[in-house]
């Protein structure tokens, strides 16, 4: 629905968390490893056509046991002009980007520009 927000967590033990307008809506543990660099991947496809960054977001912490003291912090700077399909406009700030093709047309992905730091 236009104007959710939607979250994604790594724990640093490894579970995955995904939020829906600051509810926890799916919980599962995987075999993430936090101790390599972890990168923001999005998909444009499907009912999503946009999607923006909010750097300052923070997880609703008292749902999800973080084994540190302050939540994960984004480094990353926007989405890469390089890495993305060739039917996603992004935005002059790199924060937020949308699918330009039609519904059925593939490239719609991108990456971050730099991987997402953990803090403990």
């Amino acid at each position: 629905v236009a104007g959710d927000r939607v979250g994604f967590l790594v724990t640093q033990g490894g579970v995955a968390v995904v939020f829906l307008n600051g509810k926890e809506v799916v919980s599962e543990s995987t075999s993430i490893s936090v101790d390599a660099p972890l990168y923001a991947v999005v998909d444009l496809l499907g009912n999503t056509d946009a999607v923006e960054l909010l750097p300052a977001a923070v997880p609703p912490i008292s749902k999800v046991d973080l084994a540190c003291d302050t939540p994960s912090t984004i480094t990353m700077q926007g989405f890469s002009r390089k890495k993305r399909g060739r039917f996603v406009e992004l935005s002059e700030d790199r924060m937020a980007a949308t699918h330009t093709g039609q519904v059925d047309e593939m490239h719609g992905g991108l990456i971050g520009d730099g991987p997402l730091a953990l803090t403990s």
